[in-house]
């Protein structure tokens, strides 16, 4: 959760990601906002999403407030969701490279994955904004145009509610890439180990590596 920077007065969200984490891919269920303030309407709003979604865990950034908004919406959390582990993170550094840092070399390689619930889940939290300005709100609007340069967003909550779902898995990500290349350099070492020399008498296209075999060299000449 983002809490909102400036409440209604900055007409900020207060955003969410909601997600999930298997073979080393992050898959959104939901991103989206309620307007920023700290009135019970709204928490009561936004803990009911949550809750729908029974989470094992709930991240606050802490940065707004300095833990204001954690001890608000906790108790109202915990009403609607019993056990939920919730903590806070307290971030660093310029919002905007924070954000594409964290997200550009994820994405760049297939790990994060919105789901088509995550999609409509974006387009109907913004329904309720002026046309002119709900494209701003969207997620996918954010992560399409936002730049090093700061402030070059109007509006950037959902992805930097997005950015600290991410980076709440970067250590589980990095096990997880670390183990498949592990697996990758043993399957090559076993196939190495069965025909070192890479002749593959009895076949046509050689070894995995793409070495030809005895035969397919004969062939050639």
């Amino acid at each position: 959760i983002d809490p909102a920077a400036g409440g209604k007065v900055s007409r900020d969200e207060t955003a969410y990601a909601i997600g999930g984490f298997l073979n080393g891919t992050v898959y959104v269920l939901a991103v989206g906002g309620v307007p920023g303030g700290y009135d019970l309407e709204t928490l009561e709003r936004l803990a009911t999403v949550i809750a729908g979604f029974a989470p094992q865990g709930v991240t606050i950034e802490k940065n707004m407030g300095y833990g204001a908004f954690a001890a608000i919406f906790t108790p109202i959390l915990r009403r609607k969701l019993r056990g939920v582990e919730i903590e806070e993170d307290l971030v660093s550094g310029q919002k905007e490279l924070r954000i594409i840092n964290t997200l550009a070399p994820v994405m760049g390689r297939g790990s994060l994955v919105f789901t088509e619930q995550a999609v409509q889940h974006d387009e109907e939290t913004t329904s309720g904004y002026a046309p002119s300005e709900r494209a701003h709100y969207s997620v996918f609007y954010q992560l399409g145009r936002l730049t090093r340069q700061r402030d070059s967003l109007p509006h950037d909550d959902r992805a930097d509610a997005l950015e600290g779902l991410v980076r709440k898995y970067q250590t589980e990500m990095a096990q997880d890439q670390k183990k498949r290349l592990e697996s990758q350099l043993r399957k090559e070492h076993e196939e190495m180990m069965r025909d070192p020399l890479g002749h593959n008498r009895y076949g046509d296209r050689g070894s995995k590596s793409g070495r030809l075999s005895m035969l397919a060299r004969r062939r050639q000449r």
